[in-house]
């Protein structure tokens, strides 16, 4: 974290003797990355999806802790992880967040929606009609999700555009944001 800046000696001068230095005169500085559409639960593999359903939650809280500590590892500050069943996104973001585990920030999606068989429909967000995406608006809201996630296909028939207004209008009292994943029938609008 970047908390003064200026001339090297106007800096020194600002800051109590006890403090730790650290000097690279040939480094370079560079920004932290963000990245903004990641799926931690996922692992690298040929089946990323059975491994979701094979895995243990122990096993799945460990791949998602090593994933966020690789993307540290590699620049990134931040990352928007974009969901999976439940409330795992949370809890990491919370350890991260007491300081228990050394990561990068977690901005924390629940279960993305999608129309039945849409797209990551095995991550256990399938909606149909507007009473189903109200409830898991404010199911992902309760278990404290940063965002919500809808996915690109037009959930329950209604148009893409139609069904983000309605997860932006139940999330609205809740905090959450919304994110989108490449709405097909908005891209024009």
């Amino acid at each position: 974290m970047i908390v003064d800046a200026g001339p090297r000696t106007e800096v020194d001068a600002r800051v109590e003797p006890t403090v730790s230095r650290l000097s690279f005169p040939n480094g370079t500085l560079l920004p932290g990355l963000f990245d903004a559409h990641v799926h931690l639960a996922l692992d690298a593999g040929s089946d990323p999806a059975e491994t979701l359903h094979t895995a243990s939650d122990a096993e799945l809280s460990a791949g998602r802790a090593m994933r966020a500590e690789q993307l540290l590892s590699t620049g990134g500050t931040t990352v928007r992880d974009l969901g999976y069943r439940g409330g795992p996104a949370v809890r990491l973001r919370d350890e991260i967040t007491s300081g228990r585990k050394p990561r990068p920030r977690v901005l924390a999606a629940g279960t993305p929606l999608t129309a039945p068989g849409g797209h990551c429909w095995f991550l256990g967000g399938e909606v149909a009609g507007e009473a189903a995406i109200r409830s898991a608006v404010r199911r992902n809201a309760a278990n404290g999700v940063d965002l919500v996630v809808v996915e690109g296909d037009p959930l329950s028939g209604l148009s893409a555009l139609r069904s983000v207004r309605l997860v932006l209008a139940e999330g609205r009292p809740f905090g959450p944001g919304t994110a989108l994943s490449d709405p097909p029938d908005a891209r024009d609008r």
